[in-house]
């Protein structure tokens, strides 16, 4: 058996009535709003994890705990979480861009990193167009940003790939820092539109 909890309601289940940890997701989804959080025996599990999970199979007695939230106001508190991450980058961009010249091996990997996360934050902005029912002209604070950004980032990733440091360097300290100002801007907006819109 295992043992179920869904928005703090505990129940205890037969783990062989799902075939994995998908199956078992997919059906304790709750109408009309998004899994937010899950733990498992304890331990917090990131929704980024989830995917590596879905084929795992359930061996009894474990506990699992599911917290769903409205997607709105769950889209709001993730703006809160890109918006300190894109805080955080900005500040260090410049570091980042002295350490590369100087041929710092971990401001590289840093580097890396920081793609991935910028690519989440492209993501974001797709979910939040979705969520809305709106598009990139009704925000104020997109205009003129694509193709520039995505251009920059590809630009980014040839110089890593080029290992053309200076030109890195110039694109970390001179280019993004607007841009991501730009992004900032653009969830400050969609803070208000869906907070407005789920009233």
């Amino acid at each position: 058996m295992i043992q179920v909890s869904v928005n703090g309601r505990v129940k205890e289940e037969d783990e062989k009535i799902y075939q994995n940890f998908g199956d078992f997701i997919a059906k304790q989804q709750v109408k009309g709003k998004v899994l937010a959080e899950v733990k498992i025996n304890g331990h917090d599990i990131p929704l980024s994890a989830l995917k590596e999970l879905e084929l795992s199979v359930f061996e009894g007695d474990e506990k699992i705990e599911l917290v769903f939230k409205e997607f709105r106001p769950f889209t709001v508190e993730l703006i809160g979480n890109v918006k300190n991450y894109l805080n955080r980058i900005t500040t260090r961009l410049a570091f980042y861009a002295e350490r590369i010249l100087s041929g710092d091996i971990e401001a590289l990997r840093e580097i890396n990193d920081l793609g991935e996360g910028l690519n989440s934050v492209l993501t974001m902005k797709e979910n939040i167009f979705a969520i809305s029912g709106c598009q990139e002209t009704d925000f104020r604070s997109l205009k003129g940003l694509e193709p520039a950004f995505s251009e920059l980032l590809n630009e980014i990733n040839e110089s890593m790939g080029r290992k053309d440091w200076v030109r890195l360097s110039t694109a970390l300290s001179h280019e993004l820092p607007d841009k991501l100002k730009t992004f900032s801007a653009f969830f400050d907006e969609a803070t208000v539109l869906l907070q407005t819109n789920s009233m």
